[in-house]
């Protein structure tokens, strides 16, 4: 158990040491003072993501490399003094700790294709027509980086589990110091719009073993939804917010392909800026764009689509790129979403289903009582904070202060955008585990909205016992949930997350010298690479400049 939370303790220190050195790099002096140690954290995840990225393109991220990148987080953390916050890497390690001891990883998604992804990038440098071996290869995150960045010789293969637990502690830690910040400084709106997200995110992500890519991209839509509604609150629109937002967003962008649409609030932030030359004269526009450029090299190298398994993104002139395992990838994935399991009436045509609301009645009749049910106590949690604020409210009090136009119409783009991402997550992916921050978002919008000029009118400190009662409540619930928890799977799971097989899988042989490792229908874990899970009988192999290419032969 010591090394667990030590494992947990020297992971925050790192990556909150390249998130240091990377602000230091880029943003002004004044910008960094009023960003918290815990902002400093988050952007170190994103830091080390796009480095594992860039690295892959030419080495392994092996533990050689891996542990020298480590050592160096360590030799920045001194030179920054990251050890002098000592609130924040206790409570943040502590609360890692105590979520990923005796879990499990995310299944299927882990064995399937998480964990596998992660192995490829431990021991071989980008792999060409990487998606010909298995099609969820193209559904990987970012975050795979990060977790193979892990895996060093300080500590055992586990460590690389340790990723998913820290963006969740840094974040509610985060959330935590933003409630107590706007307390002090008097600002009722931003304090209980903070404190509305602490909950629901303690209520939404306090399972370890059911995070997976989504729950990391639905953590930093949230950090990206609430520096936005930041600066509008605030309307203190700069150069540095706008390049800061502009990170984050192209961060989302590779966690999620969907993701790509918190592209939209920047082009109306950009369109607010007065001189948007400045914009394009900035190094950060630069700096910021080619990482995205990188990432969307390496989804084309990966599956000859800029975005996978969109086929209009594809170039249908790469060898690599397999049209119908395509197409009928985009197909299954949305018909999945969409119900597909749960379907009982004729249709056998994957195409057929998703079109023309065909997919609506066995949507509506299962998954939409699912969304129902674990929606019902966030609307009713929203819906008491709404109430309890109007009865802190003065009765007869009609002199509400007057919106500003500005404010107007910030209110309403959000509300659009908002309101469109729902559209849009409804009509070609409705699973709760894909929407869940858009619908949250939209929710809280409209709270903030509904009650926005009542709060004018409330002095924070009557809202003081309100706020410290929702803290303990959230808090405990974690941790008890999680004590439980651990008394009972400690009878069944080992200390650490188990990501390996059982049992060894059989390398399957192709053309020039080429193999993959064949499990037989049984998920892969993290085992040796290329592994997958069926056979195909048309892969083909050859290297070109040092590189593993793979192919389907027509």
């Amino acid at each position: 158990m010591l090394e667990v939370i030590i494992a947990c303790f020297i992971s925050i220190f790192v990556i909150t040491s390249y998130g240091k050195f990377f602000i230091s790099l880029t943003f002004s002096n004044n910008y960094q003072s009023n960003l918290d140690i815990s902002e400093k954290g988050l952007i170190g995840i994103i830091v080390i993501s796009f480095l594992g990225l860039l690295i892959n393109f030419v080495l392994p991220l092996n533990e050689i490399l891996s542990s020298t990148l480590f050592i160096i987080g360590i030799i920045l953390g001194i030179k920054y003094r990251i050890y002098l916050n000592k609130e924040y890497l206790i409570i943040t390690s502590l609360i890692s700790f105590v979520l990923i001891i005796y879990s499990n990883v995310n299944r299927p998604d882990a064995g399937l294709y998480h964990l596998p992804i992660t192995s490829i990038l431990n021991e071989s440098k980008i792999i060409i027509g990487l998606t010909n071996i298995h099609f969820r290869f193209g559904h990987g995150s970012l975050i795979q980086y990060l977790s193979a960045l892990h895996n060093t010789f300080l500590f055992n293969i586990s460590f690389l589990t340790i990723p998913l637990a820290t963006i969740f502690s840094i974040y509610i830690f985060f959330l935590y110091k933003k409630i107590v910040f706007f307390f002090k400084d008097k600002n009722t709106t931003l304090s209980l719009l903070y404190l509305i997200f602490f909950v629901i995110s303690i209520y939404a992500f306090n399972r370890y073993s059911a995070y997976g890519n989504d729950a990391s991209a639905h953590i930093f839509y949230f950090y990206f939804y609430l520096k936005l509604l930041e600066i509008f609150l605030k309307q203190n629109l700069t150069t540095d917010k706008f390049f800061f937002l502009f990170f984050i967003a192209i961060f989302l962008s590779t966690l999620k392909v969907f993701m790509i649409i918190s592209i939209i609030p920047l082009i109306y932030l950009f369109l607010k800026i007065k001189s948007k030359i400045t914009i394009f004269k900035n190094f950060k526009f630069y700096l910021f764009s080619s990482l995205f450029v990188m990432f969307l090299i390496k989804s084309i190298l990966i599956s000859g689509c800029v975005f996978f398994p969109i086929k209009n993104s594809c170039l249908d002139s790469l060898k690599i790129f397999n049209e119908a395992k395509t197409i009928e990838t985009a197909r299954v994935s949305e018909a999945w979403a969409k119900g597909w399991p749960d379907k009982k009436d004729s249709i056998s045509s994957f195409k057929k289903f998703n079109k023309d609301f065909n997919w609506f009645l066995t949507w509506k009749n299962n998954h939409l009582l699912y969304i129902y049910e674990k929606l019902l106590p966030i609307l009713l949690f929203v819906l008491i904070t709404y109430f309890y604020v109007l009865t802190k409210t003065k009765v007869g009090n009609k002199n509400y202060l007057k919106m500003k136009r500005n404010t107007k119409f910030n209110n309403l783009f959000l509300f659009l955008f908002t309101g469109f991402t729902i559209v849009l997550w409804f009509f070609k992916f409705p699973l709760y585990r894909f929407g869940f921050s858009f619908l949250i978002t939209f929710i809280v919008l409209v709270f903030l909205i509904s009650i926005k000029n009542k709060l004018n009118y409330i002095s924070v400190d009557k809202l003081k016992n309100f706020f410290i009662v929702l803290v303990i409540i959230s808090l405990s619930g974690l941790t008890l949930k999680n004590i439980n928890r651990i008394s009972y799977d400690k009878k069944v799971n080992q200390v650490w997350p188990n990501i390996e097989p059982k049992e060894k899988f059989s390398k399957v042989f192709l053309n020039n010298k080429g193999f993959y490792y064949f499990s037989r229908g049984k998920q892969c874990m993290y085992s040796k690479s290329p592994c997958t899970y069926y056979k195909t009988e048309k892969l083909r192999f050859k290297k070109v400049f040092g590189y593993s290419v793979y192919w389907e032969e027509e």
